[in-house]
């Protein structure tokens, strides 16, 4: 499996890791105190452009989080892009939003989620779209903060999420 990281700034070693990938190769990507910009959008979505399987995606403290998951809508031609398992450390409000709704069009795929962050209503308001309109399997918050106004949000979700094996809230 190749490893993929991209913290801070986007350089030519990680284009030159996505090149060095054949076809049958799996990946995990690792993007850490990363702003998404336009210009360097498409070098870090090519490994999922190019149908590699993703592993595990990780996106720690990024701003312009939309941006990313905005941005699948593009990269892979209507068709869906499973990722494995997905962790997002403190993701913005926009970027939990966007993501909900890449996840309920299933121009994303995932059975794993793991949030680690502040759970704020707007933030639970995008959970409770996850949880009830996507085929995730495990749902993990173990790591979060609640607010105590999200709680009663999320208690209803996760009472009529259909799919949802796996809620970890230790």
């Amino acid at each position: 499996m190749k490893e993929l990281s991209v913290r801070r700034q986007l350089d030519d070693s990680f284009q030159a890791e996505v090149d060095s990938m054949d076809e049958t190769e799996t990946f995990s990507l690792e993007i850490s105190r990363f702003c998404f910009d336009e210009e360097s959008m498409q070098d870090i979505l090519a490994p999922f452009e190019r149908k590699r399987k993703c592993a595990s995606l990780t996106v720690i403290s990024s701003r312009q989080l939309r941006n990313f998951f905005d941005a699948f809508d593009q990269c892979c031609d209507g068709s869906a892009t499973d990722i494995a398992a997905i962790t997002l450390v403190n993701p913005t409000q926009d970027g939990m939003e966007s993501l909900a709704t890449q996840l309920c069009r299933e121009t994303i795929r995932t059975s794993k989620l793991n949030i680690n962050t502040s759970i704020t209503p707007a933030i639970a308001t995008s959970l409770v779209a996850i949880a009830e309109g996507t085929t995730l399997e495990e749902l993990d918050l173990s790591h979060c903060y609640w607010d105590r106004r999200a709680v009663n949000c999320l208690i209803q979700a996760f009472t009529t999420a259909t799919n949802l094996k796996i809620l970890d809230l230790s």
